[in-house]
């Protein structure tokens, strides 16, 4: 799980992913394909790491679907929550590291059930 701070406040600022300007306003029932659901997914993450200057990363072992429910809601306006696989995550980051290449010290945290 990966969390984004804004810039500017660091104590309880997170914006949802659930937000509007998240949400896909195609109006199709069932999911996309693989490469579209992908890409997407690459954006995004792109997204938030130009967006925001400070994330953390949170292990995401023995955490129930309620729990996480609440602490999405708990974060909604105010932060955002992504979860993802492990190896796109890293991809995305390597691609961007151009851009922020501090996103580097993120790598070797980026394993297990982190995301």
């Amino acid at each position: 799980t990966l969390v984004f701070i804004p810039p500017h406040s660091f104590q309880t600022s997170f914006l949802s992913l659930n937000s509007q300007r998240f949400l896909d306003t195609t109006n199709k029932m069932g999911r996309e394909d693989k490469t579209s659901w992908k890409a997407g997914y690459f954006v995004k993450l792109i997204q938030l790491l130009d967006e925001y200057p400070k994330c953390f990363i949170v292990g995401a072992d023995n955490v129930g679907s309620k729990q996480l429910q609440q602490i999405r809601r708990s974060l909604r306006d105010h932060g955002a929550v992504l979860m993802g696989k492990n190896t796109m995550i890293r991809k995305a980051i390597r691609g961007h590291l151009e851009s922020n290449p501090a996103l580097e010290r993120l790598l070797p945290h980026i394993k297990g059930n982190v995301g």
